[in-house]
């Protein structure tokens, strides 16, 4: 997208070198075939087109801007998701090895409960 609109502007800049030269030439051959009015119409409109094409230029050059603003933000919201997501994975981690160490304690807590009370069952045997 962003070298598309890279491409269209190299394109229109062309051609403004191409319509300002054209402005030259018919600056330099005011031939005897054309009236000073039809050169002043052509020159108006060459002009014309001219401004129009640079117009858009400069909002093709604007597309531009905002894509590669964009495409930062992309990038910076790729990195901040991805940082986030390392710490959530530390974060279950540890959580993760507190339930293990309080499940290995209670385990312990039951296996003594059960040692106990079969002795108990056994001393009063």
């Amino acid at each position: 997208q962003l070298q598309d609109a890279v491409a269209e502007s190299n394109k229109l800049s062309e051609q403004v070198q191409q319509l300002q030269q054209q402005l030259q030439q018919q600056a330099l051959q005011s031939t005897a075939h054309t009236t000073p009015q039809q050169n002043r119409h052509q020159c108006q409109a060459d002009k014309q087109q001219h401004a129009a094409l640079c117009q858009e230029m400069h909002g093709l050059h604007g597309a531009v801007r905002h894509l590669e603003q964009l495409q930062a933000h992309e990038f910076e919201l790729k990195v901040r998701m991805e940082q986030f997501m390392q710490q959530q994975g530390r974060e279950w981690q540890q959580q993760l090895q507190q339930h293990a160490r309080q499940q290995a304690v209670l385990q312990r807590q039951l296996q003594d409960s059960q040692q106990a009370h079969a002795e108990y069952e056994r001393s009063t045997n």
